[in-house]
């Protein structure tokens, strides 16, 4: 049986995003756990950080794989990055609610925004890393 991992990638930035609001923590921790909540997603843990003087990170490690959050409330900016594993998971309920919390004005996607990723089976692996190992 070849197995083949299949994932979604949701990439973002968004831009024009109220300042104190990216400079919350536990306003950003509670968005990132809604938007897991409205997915569907199993939240395994959770690890955030308050920069000093300004900035906020919030990572979630989901059974699925992960979400996380990059702020920089002095450019009103906020990097989003959302991946889940597996063909019944969709990532695209959690973007949508963390769009909705953080209500940017503009949005850049990482390439092409939701990219799904077939990677190649266990065979092509295989040999792939055998070139690269030996």
């Amino acid at each position: 049986m070849i197995f083949e991992p299949y994932g979604k990638h949701i990439i973002a930035e968004f831009y024009g995003v109220d300042e104190q609001l990216l400079n919350s923590e536990g306003c950003l921790r509670n968005i990132m756990q809604e938007a897991c909540r409205h997915a569907g997603l199993t939240v395994l843990g959770i690890i955030s950080n308050k920069f000093d003087p300004i900035g906020v990170s919030v990572i979630i490690l989901i059974q699925e794989s992960h979400l996380a959050i990059h702020t920089y409330p002095e450019y009103c900016f906020a990097s989003i990055d959302i991946y889940t594993c597996g063909k019944t998971v969709d990532p695209v309920p959690a973007f949508n609610y963390i769009k909705d919390a953080l209500d940017p004005e503009d949005i850049k996607f990482g390439d092409k925004g939701v990219r799904k990723f077939v990677f190649p089976g266990l065979a092509a692996f295989r040999m792939t890393r055998k070139r690269v190992f030996g």
